[in-house]
């Protein structure tokens, strides 16, 4: 995973409390896709204790089921 160097620039009110955030378009876009890669990573490791089955035994069965 790349190393993702923001430089925001902060929105205030009129009494300089932060309330929104800009981002360049370009470090928005990676952010989500590094957000999407860390998602795609938990649903794979979240995957890993799934029952698994044979290929072959899964056609016959799906196959059979079918007729």
């Amino acid at each position: 995973m790349t190393n993702l160097k923001l430089q925001p620039k902060y929105i205030t009110d009129s009494k300089g409390v932060k309330t929104a955030v800009v981002l360049d378009l370009k470090q928005y876009e990676k952010l989500l896709d590094m957000l999407e890669e860390i998602d795609d990573a938990e649903y794979a490791k979240s995957a890993q204790n799934e029952p698994t089955e044979d290929y072959h035994q899964y056609r016959k069965r799906r196959f059979k089921s079918k007729s």
